[in-house]
């Protein structure tokens, strides 16, 4: 189900084509995930990257991460003291959160730094599925 065509019914969430996971050359523990996330599901898909979005080591411990909806990092707007609640739409283009009409798909960036050899991100867990997280290239 890509763009504009109809999910399959009881669908979740995929990877449209394959994520990219590299290790930035200057820091060898580090990895980053970059793809594209596309909803396979009958109903709009809701997630907001800090609290829905969960990594998964080998053994299902979850891994310290950012996640942001967002080809990149970026900097915030808010100053990191800012209290006051971040309207929804500035929540989306911020890429704390994503609204995913079914079909469509919204870019994804996870970083996080591996601790150990069994430390490595397997999977990526969301209310609307689990998918795969491939090795670094």
């Amino acid at each position: 189900a890509g763009a504009g065509s109809l999910p399959a019914a009881g669908g979740k969430l995929a990877w449209e084509g394959k994520p990219e996971v590299f290790t930035p050359r200057t820091l060898p523990r580090d990895r980053i995930l970059t793809a594209d996330l596309r909803n396979d599901t009958l109903k709009e898909v809701d997630l907001n990257a800090a609290k829905d979005v969960k990594l998964l080591d080998r053994r299902g411990r979850p891994v310290v991460h950012t996640t942001i909806f967002l080809e990149g990092f970026g900097r915030d707007i808010y100053p990191p003291r800012y209290r006051r609640k971040v309207p929804l739409q500035d929540q989306i283009r911020l890429g704390l959160r994503a609204k995913i009409k079914p079909g469509d798909s919204v870019p994804i960036t996870a970083a996080w730094r591996v601790r150990s050899r069994d430390g490595a991100v397997v999977r990526m867990q969301t209310p609307a599925g689990v998918l795969g997280v491939p090795s670094p290239d």
